[in-house]
Protein backbone atom coordinates (compact mmCIF):
# COMPACT_ATOMS: atom_id res chain seq x y z
CA UNK A 1 0.00 0.00 0.00
CA UNK A 2 1.40 3.34 -0.92
CA UNK A 3 1.77 5.74 2.06
CA UNK A 4 -0.84 8.06 3.22
CA UNK A 5 1.44 11.19 1.85
CA UNK A 6 1.62 9.73 -1.61
CA UNK A 7 -1.78 8.68 -2.13
CA UNK A 8 -3.24 12.41 -0.86
CA UNK A 9 -1.15 13.92 -3.62
CA UNK A 10 -1.93 11.65 -5.97
CA UNK A 11 -5.59 12.30 -5.60
CA UNK A 12 -5.27 15.96 -4.31
CA UNK A 13 -6.85 16.81 -7.55
CA UNK A 14 -10.17 14.58 -7.29
CA UNK A 15 -10.02 16.24 -3.82
CA UNK A 16 -10.79 19.72 -4.59
CA UNK A 17 -13.74 21.30 -3.46
CA UNK A 18 -16.11 24.25 -4.21
CA UNK A 19 -17.69 25.77 -1.06
CA UNK A 20 -20.45 24.15 1.11
CA UNK A 21 -22.95 21.15 -0.36
CA UNK A 22 -26.43 22.38 1.10
CA UNK A 23 -27.23 22.48 5.25
CA UNK A 24 -28.72 19.25 5.10
CA UNK A 25 -25.99 17.19 4.93
CA UNK A 26 -24.51 15.77 8.50
CA UNK A 27 -21.43 17.24 8.44
CA UNK A 28 -21.96 20.20 6.30
CA UNK A 29 -18.42 18.93 4.13
CA UNK A 30 -17.00 20.79 1.58
CA UNK A 31 -18.69 19.20 -2.65
CA UNK A 32 -16.10 17.56 -4.29
CA UNK A 33 -16.25 18.80 -7.61
CA UNK A 34 -13.53 17.08 -9.19
CA UNK A 35 -14.10 13.26 -9.78
CA UNK A 36 -14.21 11.24 -12.49
CA UNK A 37 -17.81 10.49 -11.64
CA UNK A 38 -20.58 12.86 -9.82
CA UNK A 39 -21.09 11.46 -6.06
CA UNK A 40 -24.55 10.57 -7.18
CA UNK A 41 -23.22 8.24 -9.84
CA UNK A 42 -20.55 7.00 -7.53
CA UNK A 43 -23.21 5.91 -4.66
CA UNK A 44 -25.76 4.57 -6.88
CA UNK A 45 -23.01 2.05 -8.53
CA UNK A 46 -22.95 0.64 -4.62
CA UNK A 47 -26.64 0.41 -4.65
CA UNK A 48 -27.04 -1.19 -8.21
CA UNK A 49 -24.43 -3.83 -6.90
CA UNK A 50 -21.86 -2.68 -9.03
CA UNK A 51 -18.57 -1.47 -8.44
CA UNK A 52 -17.88 2.36 -7.48
CA UNK A 53 -14.68 3.93 -7.98
CA UNK A 54 -14.27 4.92 -4.58
CA UNK A 55 -16.02 4.03 -1.29
CA UNK A 56 -19.57 5.51 -0.74
CA UNK A 57 -20.22 7.11 2.49
CA UNK A 58 -23.10 8.65 4.77
CA UNK A 59 -22.42 12.27 3.83
CA UNK A 60 -22.72 11.63 0.09
CA UNK A 61 -26.33 13.15 -0.30
CA UNK A 62 -28.57 16.17 0.39
CA UNK A 63 -30.65 15.66 3.24
CA UNK A 64 -33.92 17.07 2.57
CA UNK A 65 -37.04 17.51 4.42
CA UNK A 66 -39.46 20.11 4.14
CA UNK A 67 -41.53 22.11 6.80
CA UNK A 68 -44.72 21.94 4.39
CA UNK A 69 -44.99 18.02 6.21
CA UNK A 70 -46.61 18.20 9.49
CA UNK A 71 -44.94 15.35 10.41
CA UNK A 72 -41.09 16.84 9.93
CA UNK A 73 -42.67 20.03 11.75
CA UNK A 74 -44.23 17.95 14.87
CA UNK A 75 -41.12 16.01 15.04
CA UNK A 76 -38.63 18.94 14.95
CA UNK A 77 -37.19 17.03 11.80
CA UNK A 78 -36.64 19.58 9.06
CA UNK A 79 -33.35 20.15 6.87
CA UNK A 80 -34.14 22.92 4.26
CA UNK A 81 -33.19 27.40 3.92
CA UNK A 82 -36.25 27.75 6.78
CA UNK A 83 -34.74 27.05 9.99
CA UNK A 84 -37.37 26.06 12.78
CA UNK A 85 -37.87 28.41 15.61
CA UNK A 86 -38.01 27.43 18.96
CA UNK A 87 -41.97 28.05 18.27
CA UNK A 88 -42.38 26.11 15.20
CA UNK A 89 -40.98 22.53 17.13
CA UNK A 90 -43.70 20.18 17.64
CA UNK A 91 -47.26 20.45 17.34
CA UNK A 92 -49.88 18.18 15.19
CA UNK A 93 -48.30 15.64 12.40
CA UNK A 94 -50.40 15.36 9.78
CA UNK A 95 -52.96 12.77 11.31
CA UNK A 96 -53.75 15.64 13.50
CA UNK A 97 -51.80 14.14 16.49
CA UNK A 98 -49.72 16.12 19.05
CA UNK A 99 -45.95 16.11 19.68
CA UNK A 100 -44.01 17.70 22.33
CA UNK A 101 -40.73 18.77 21.59
CA UNK A 102 -38.23 18.04 24.20
CA UNK A 103 -35.57 20.07 24.64
CA UNK A 104 -33.28 17.29 26.47
CA UNK A 105 -33.57 15.26 23.97
CA UNK A 106 -32.84 17.35 21.01
CA UNK A 107 -36.58 15.28 19.43
CA UNK A 108 -40.36 15.06 19.62
CA UNK A 109 -42.69 12.51 21.42
CA UNK A 110 -46.21 11.78 21.68
CA UNK A 111 -47.08 12.42 25.82
CA UNK A 112 -48.32 8.98 26.85
CA UNK A 113 -51.33 7.72 28.53
CA UNK A 114 -53.86 9.90 26.47
CA UNK A 115 -53.55 8.25 23.13
CA UNK A 116 -55.75 9.79 20.21
CA UNK A 117 -57.15 6.30 19.12
CA UNK A 118 -58.95 4.18 21.61
CA UNK A 119 -60.16 2.09 19.13
CA UNK A 120 -58.01 0.89 16.55
CA UNK A 121 -61.10 -0.82 14.58
CA UNK A 122 -62.30 2.66 14.90
CA UNK A 123 -59.21 4.72 13.80
CA UNK A 124 -60.78 6.56 10.69
CA UNK A 125 -63.13 8.42 13.05
CA UNK A 126 -60.71 9.41 15.78
CA UNK A 127 -57.93 10.84 13.64
CA UNK A 128 -57.40 13.63 10.61
CA UNK A 129 -57.20 11.21 7.28
CA UNK A 130 -54.49 14.10 5.39
CA UNK A 131 -54.37 15.09 2.21
CA UNK A 132 -50.46 15.27 1.09
CA UNK A 133 -51.82 16.80 -2.31
CA UNK A 134 -52.95 20.02 -0.41
CA UNK A 135 -49.94 21.17 0.84
CA UNK A 136 -47.89 23.56 -0.57
CA UNK A 137 -45.65 21.92 -2.92
CA UNK A 138 -45.16 24.34 -5.18
CA UNK A 139 -44.54 27.27 -2.61
CA UNK A 140 -41.43 24.67 -0.99
CA UNK A 141 -39.76 23.88 -4.77
CA UNK A 142 -39.95 27.99 -4.99
CA UNK A 143 -38.26 28.83 -1.68
CA UNK A 144 -35.71 25.89 -1.12
CA UNK A 145 -34.40 26.68 -5.02
CA UNK A 146 -30.53 26.18 -4.67
CA UNK A 147 -31.16 24.28 -1.54
CA UNK A 148 -29.28 21.24 -3.02
CA UNK A 149 -25.95 20.38 -4.64
CA UNK A 150 -25.59 19.60 -8.42
CA UNK A 151 -23.84 16.08 -8.44
CA UNK A 152 -25.02 14.98 -5.05
CA UNK A 153 -28.70 12.38 -4.63
CA UNK A 154 -31.68 14.09 -2.49
CA UNK A 155 -32.33 12.15 0.77
CA UNK A 156 -35.70 12.77 2.06
CA UNK A 157 -36.99 11.19 5.06
CA UNK A 158 -40.47 9.58 6.29
CA UNK A 159 -40.41 10.11 10.17
CA UNK A 160 -42.85 7.73 11.64
CA UNK A 161 -43.36 4.53 9.60
CA UNK A 162 -46.18 2.03 10.50
CA UNK A 163 -45.37 0.30 13.56
CA UNK A 164 -44.70 4.09 14.66
CA UNK A 165 -47.42 5.25 13.34
CA UNK A 166 -49.49 2.86 15.25
CA UNK A 167 -47.84 3.98 18.48
CA UNK A 168 -47.92 7.45 17.73
CA UNK A 169 -52.03 6.57 17.19
CA UNK A 170 -52.54 4.18 20.05
CA UNK A 171 -49.17 4.28 22.80
CA UNK A 172 -47.07 1.56 22.72
CA UNK A 173 -48.40 -0.89 24.40
CA UNK A 174 -51.87 -0.71 23.19
CA UNK A 175 -50.08 -0.73 19.98
CA UNK A 176 -47.93 -3.95 20.58
CA UNK A 177 -50.90 -5.44 21.70
CA UNK A 178 -52.99 -4.33 18.58
CA UNK A 179 -50.37 -6.38 16.30
CA UNK A 180 -51.24 -9.73 18.07
CA UNK A 181 -54.81 -9.40 19.26
CA UNK A 182 -56.95 -11.03 16.36
CA UNK A 183 -59.91 -8.85 17.46
CA UNK A 184 -58.06 -5.77 16.56
CA UNK A 185 -55.50 -7.56 13.46
CA UNK A 186 -58.62 -6.01 11.39
CA UNK A 187 -58.19 -2.62 11.76
CA UNK A 188 -54.56 -2.17 11.76
CA UNK A 189 -54.49 -3.77 8.51
CA UNK A 190 -57.02 -1.12 7.33
CA UNK A 191 -54.72 1.62 8.95
CA UNK A 192 -51.62 0.14 7.35
CA UNK A 193 -53.16 -0.04 3.87
CA UNK A 194 -54.27 3.63 4.30
CA UNK A 195 -50.86 4.19 4.81
CA UNK A 196 -49.46 3.27 2.00
CA UNK A 197 -51.65 5.13 -0.03
CA UNK A 198 -50.53 8.55 1.47
CA UNK A 199 -46.69 7.39 1.34
CA UNK A 200 -47.48 6.81 -2.12
CA UNK A 201 -48.99 10.09 -2.85
CA UNK A 202 -46.13 11.70 -0.62
CA UNK A 203 -43.08 9.48 -2.93
CA UNK A 204 -44.88 11.21 -5.97
CA UNK A 205 -45.27 14.61 -4.54
CA UNK A 206 -41.41 14.60 -3.50
CA UNK A 207 -40.09 13.32 -7.23
CA UNK A 208 -42.59 16.23 -8.98
CA UNK A 209 -41.52 18.95 -7.18
CA UNK A 210 -38.07 17.88 -6.12
CA UNK A 211 -36.26 14.93 -8.06
CA UNK A 212 -36.04 12.96 -4.97
CA UNK A 213 -34.04 10.26 -5.55
CA UNK A 214 -33.57 8.73 -1.89
CA UNK A 215 -36.10 8.02 0.81
CA UNK A 216 -34.99 7.37 4.56
CA UNK A 217 -38.20 5.27 5.99
CA UNK A 218 -38.28 5.02 9.69
CA UNK A 219 -39.30 2.26 11.64
CA UNK A 220 -38.03 1.56 14.61
CA UNK A 221 -38.40 -2.20 15.47
CA UNK A 222 -36.47 -3.33 18.73
CA UNK A 223 -35.31 -1.98 22.42
CA UNK A 224 -31.54 -2.25 23.48
CA UNK A 225 -32.36 -5.90 24.46
CA UNK A 226 -34.66 -7.60 21.59
CA UNK A 227 -37.04 -6.53 18.84
CA UNK A 228 -40.56 -5.37 19.77
CA UNK A 229 -42.79 -8.54 18.25
CA UNK A 230 -41.75 -11.81 16.66
CA UNK A 231 -40.80 -12.63 12.68
CA UNK A 232 -43.91 -14.28 12.45
CA UNK A 233 -45.75 -11.08 13.32
CA UNK A 234 -43.53 -9.13 11.65
CA UNK A 235 -44.19 -11.02 8.36
CA UNK A 236 -48.34 -11.15 8.91
CA UNK A 237 -48.32 -7.51 10.16
CA UNK A 238 -46.09 -5.48 8.75
CA UNK A 239 -43.99 -6.70 5.64
CA UNK A 240 -47.22 -6.81 3.05
CA UNK A 241 -47.11 -3.29 3.40
CA UNK A 242 -43.69 -2.06 3.70
CA UNK A 243 -43.23 -3.92 0.56
CA UNK A 244 -45.66 -1.95 -1.24
CA UNK A 245 -44.48 1.23 -0.28
CA UNK A 246 -40.67 0.09 -0.75
CA UNK A 247 -42.01 -1.26 -4.43
CA UNK A 248 -43.95 1.93 -5.07
CA UNK A 249 -40.03 3.95 -4.25
CA UNK A 250 -38.63 1.75 -6.60
CA UNK A 251 -40.83 2.59 -9.02
CA UNK A 252 -40.07 6.15 -8.69
CA UNK A 253 -36.74 5.92 -8.88
CA UNK A 254 -35.57 6.10 -5.54
CA UNK A 255 -33.51 4.22 -3.43
CA UNK A 256 -35.15 2.73 0.10
CA UNK A 257 -32.55 3.32 3.05
CA UNK A 258 -34.58 1.76 6.04
CA UNK A 259 -34.08 3.80 9.32
CA UNK A 260 -35.14 1.05 12.15
CA UNK A 261 -33.08 1.39 15.80
CA UNK A 262 -32.96 -1.28 18.02
CA UNK A 263 -31.76 -5.14 18.39
CA UNK A 264 -33.31 -6.94 15.98
CA UNK A 265 -31.03 -8.57 13.67
CA UNK A 266 -33.34 -11.66 13.43
CA UNK A 267 -35.58 -9.36 11.15
CA UNK A 268 -32.86 -8.68 8.83
CA UNK A 269 -34.43 -11.32 6.09
CA UNK A 270 -38.07 -9.35 6.54
CA UNK A 271 -36.37 -6.03 5.68
CA UNK A 272 -34.32 -7.70 2.40
CA UNK A 273 -37.56 -9.03 1.52
CA UNK A 274 -39.36 -5.78 1.54
CA UNK A 275 -36.70 -4.95 -0.50
CA UNK A 276 -34.48 -2.03 1.73
CA UNK A 277 -31.61 -1.14 -0.13
CA UNK A 278 -29.85 -0.42 3.08
CA UNK A 279 -29.95 -0.09 6.44
CA UNK A 280 -27.44 1.14 9.53
CA UNK A 281 -27.77 -0.97 12.68
CA UNK A 282 -27.06 0.21 15.68
CA UNK A 283 -24.09 -1.49 17.68
CA UNK A 284 -25.77 -3.81 19.87
CA UNK A 285 -26.85 -6.16 16.86
CA UNK A 286 -24.18 -8.43 16.26
CA UNK A 287 -22.63 -6.71 13.26
CA UNK A 288 -20.41 -9.04 12.28
CA UNK A 289 -22.44 -11.98 11.84
CA UNK A 290 -25.21 -9.12 10.22
CA UNK A 291 -22.26 -7.97 7.63
CA UNK A 292 -21.11 -12.06 7.08
CA UNK A 293 -25.11 -13.70 6.72
CA UNK A 294 -26.69 -10.97 4.73
CA UNK A 295 -23.75 -8.58 3.08
CA UNK A 296 -25.09 -9.64 -0.44
CA UNK A 297 -28.50 -8.69 -0.24
CA UNK A 298 -28.56 -5.43 1.79
CA UNK A 299 -25.88 -2.58 2.07
CA UNK A 300 -25.51 -1.81 5.72
CA UNK A 301 -24.20 1.06 7.52
CA UNK A 302 -21.74 0.57 9.88
CA UNK A 303 -20.54 3.70 12.84
CA UNK A 304 -16.99 4.32 13.60
CA UNK A 305 -15.48 5.45 16.27
CA UNK A 306 -11.41 6.67 16.23
CA UNK A 307 -9.11 6.37 19.47
CA UNK A 308 -8.97 10.25 19.31
CA UNK A 309 -9.59 12.91 16.69
CA UNK A 310 -6.13 13.15 15.35
CA UNK A 311 -5.27 13.06 11.55
CA UNK A 312 -3.26 9.68 12.65
CA UNK A 313 -6.23 7.96 14.44
CA UNK A 314 -8.82 8.76 11.44
CA UNK A 315 -5.74 7.45 9.48
CA UNK A 316 -5.84 4.06 10.86
CA UNK A 317 -9.57 4.15 10.58
CA UNK A 318 -9.75 4.79 7.28
CA UNK A 319 -7.01 1.63 6.89
CA UNK A 320 -8.97 -0.91 9.05
CA UNK A 321 -12.41 0.10 7.37
CA UNK A 322 -10.69 -1.03 4.20
CA UNK A 323 -9.30 -3.98 4.99
CA UNK A 324 -12.54 -5.18 6.92
CA UNK A 325 -15.63 -3.94 4.91
CA UNK A 326 -13.97 -2.44 1.64
CA UNK A 327 -13.79 -5.17 -0.45
CA UNK A 328 -17.18 -6.15 -1.53
CA UNK A 329 -19.00 -2.69 -2.45
CA UNK A 330 -21.55 -3.47 0.62
CA UNK A 331 -21.17 -1.45 3.29
CA UNK A 332 -21.66 2.54 4.12
CA UNK A 333 -19.43 4.28 6.86
CA UNK A 334 -20.40 6.76 9.05
CA UNK A 335 -18.68 8.34 11.58
CA UNK A 336 -19.41 9.93 14.88
CA UNK A 337 -18.59 13.60 15.69
CA UNK A 338 -15.96 13.09 17.55
CA UNK A 339 -13.77 11.99 14.67
CA UNK A 340 -11.63 13.89 12.03
CA UNK A 341 -13.69 14.43 9.69
CA UNK A 342 -10.51 14.42 7.63
CA UNK A 343 -11.23 10.59 7.61
CA UNK A 344 -13.34 10.83 4.94
CA UNK A 345 -10.24 12.15 2.36
CA UNK A 346 -8.19 9.27 4.15
CA UNK A 347 -11.15 6.78 3.00
CA UNK A 348 -11.69 8.57 -0.24
CA UNK A 349 -7.13 7.90 -1.67
CA UNK A 350 -7.87 4.42 -0.21
CA UNK A 351 -10.34 3.64 -1.89
CA UNK A 352 -9.95 4.64 -4.92
CA UNK A 353 -6.38 3.46 -5.30
CA UNK A 354 -7.98 0.03 -4.17
CA UNK A 355 -10.78 0.28 -6.64
CA UNK A 356 -8.36 1.18 -9.70
CA UNK A 357 -7.19 -2.31 -9.76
Amino acid sequence: MLSREVLMAKYADELKTDGKIAQGTVFEMDRLVNTPITVQENLFRMLDGKKPMWQPKDIDYVMFDPRIVPDNTARAQTFEFHKLTPEERGGKDMFGITWEYIEQAGGSMVRPGRPAVTDINDWENQVEIPDVFSYDWEGSARENQGFFAEGYPIYVQVVNGLFERLISFMDFENAAIALVDDEQKPGVHRLFRKLVDIYKDLFACYKKYFGVNMICFHDDWGGQYAPFFSVDTCREMILPYLKQIFEEAHRLGMYVDFHSCGKHENLTPVMIEAGADMWYPQPMNDLDSLYETYGKDIIFGFMLDAKDDSEDAAWDLAVNFMEKYGKNYNTMPYIGRGTNPIFYQYLYVLSREAYAQ
